[in-house]
Formats: structure tokens, C-alpha cells, sequence
């Protein structure tokens, strides 16, 4: 999942396939370097979400700052590099067999629409892997939590404080804190737009 904190105004992405695509047709453009063509590349602003399921092609544009949320992995396929080299002349290395059979060949819809009432956690993704809402915050919540997982706080514009058995701790955009499971009660005050997350 991508919320999209900050972005330039002409700022853009990519999110699966224009059409539905194939594997024939995916590796004629990527032969052709013609790929870029067939993907659909979709312009994006601060507020923006976009879930992104399993084998979805995608890429962040330039002028983007974006709060990722996925599940655990260690694999990352790279598919096309813009033919971009380092310092040195060295392109980086491609995955294109090993993606064939991961891709989504499919048009997929990701973005979401979701709900911004004040002082309150509105679902934006609620998947097998973690919930994710929003809290637009202006002035003071309490929360219980059950103590079944631990809860990750994103600051995406704003500031906030968490008081936890009489201690405060202060948080400005782009800080992240993780609240552990055994701290089940806790109020957070102050004028912010803030991430919840947690494993569902």
C-alpha cells in the first residue's frame, strides 16, 4: 500500500497495465524498450492511496515522498531500470525471467477512496496481511487497544503527542513510532494527520 505524503505537481506513477496485457506482449515492449508504453502510468497528490496487490507492476515517479505498508518479503523483482547507469557506466541488475510468472498481467484497479472524519480511525486497506487507517487528528483521543498486536503510528502531516502512563512523547511529520502490544491504553493529542497500522 501507498500513501502518498508529499508529491511535485506534475508527479506520477506506475500501477499495472493500461489493458490487460500478456506475457508475449510485456516482453515485446520490454525488448523494444517500448514498456513504458503499456503501463499505466497515473498521476498522483498528497492524500492519494494506492493498494497494490501481488504481481502489480509498479514504480514511484520523481518528486513523490510515499509511506509504503506491505506485508513481510524479502523479493523484489526488477523488471526495467529506465536504462539508468551509476557513476561508473554499470546498469543495475534485471530480474525479467524470474518476474515472468510473478506478473499480474491483468488491469488491476488500486486506488482507494476512503473517509477523513475528524478524531476517528477510518479504514483505508483492511487486508489479510495488516489494517491500515487514518486518523485526521484535532485535539485529543484516547485509545484501548485488545493487546492481540502491536500498532504503528505515522505522523504524514502535522505534529502530535502520545502521553503512555504519564509520559509524552512528541512527533512531527515523518516520524514513525510503534506502540507494542502490552501498552493497551494511551491518548494522543495535537493537530496531525496521522497512519494507524496493525496486523489484522
Amino acid at each position: 500500500m501507498w500513501y502518498v505524503m508529499q508529491a511535485d505537481t506534475d508527479a506520477r506513477i506506475i500501477v499495472g497495465f493500461k489493458e490487460d496485457s500478456s506475457k508475449e506482449e510485456y516482453l515485446e515492449n520490454l525488448n523494444n524498450k517500448t514498456l513504458v508504453s503499456i503501463l499505466d502510468d497515473v498521476k498522483a497528490k498528497a492524500g492519494d492511496v494506492f493498494f497494490l496487490e501481488t504481481g502489480t507492476v509498479h514504480a514511484i515517479g520523481a518528486g513523490l515522498v510515499v509511506a509504503e505498508i506491505q506485508q513481510t518479503s524479502d523479493i523484489t523483482y526488477r523488471l526495467y531500470d529506465f536504462d539508468r547507469t551509476d557513476a561508473e557506466g554499470n546498469k543495475r541488475e534485471l530480474h525479467v525471467d524470474l518476474a515472468l510468472d510473478a506478473i499480474n498481467y491483468n488491469k488491476v484497479y488500486t486506488y482507494k477512496n476512503y473517509e477523513k472524519i475528524e478524531n476517528k480511525a477510518n479504514v483505508i486497506v483492511d487486508c489479510p496481511y495488516f489494517t491500515t487507517n487514518i486518523i485526521p487528528l484535532d485535539g485529543e483521543v484516547d485509545f484501548t487497544k485488545t493487546g492481540e498486536t502491536f500498532t504503528v503510528y505515522m505522523c504524514t502531516e502535522g505534529g502530535f503527542k502520545i502521553e503512555i502512563d504519564g509520559e509524552i512523547y512528541s512527533y512531527i511529520k515523518g516520524d514513525t513510532i510503534l506502540i507494542p502490544a502490552a501498552v493497551k491504553t494511551f491518548t494522543v493529542k495535537g493537530t496531525a494527520s496521522i497512519l494507524e497500522v496493525f496486523i489484522s
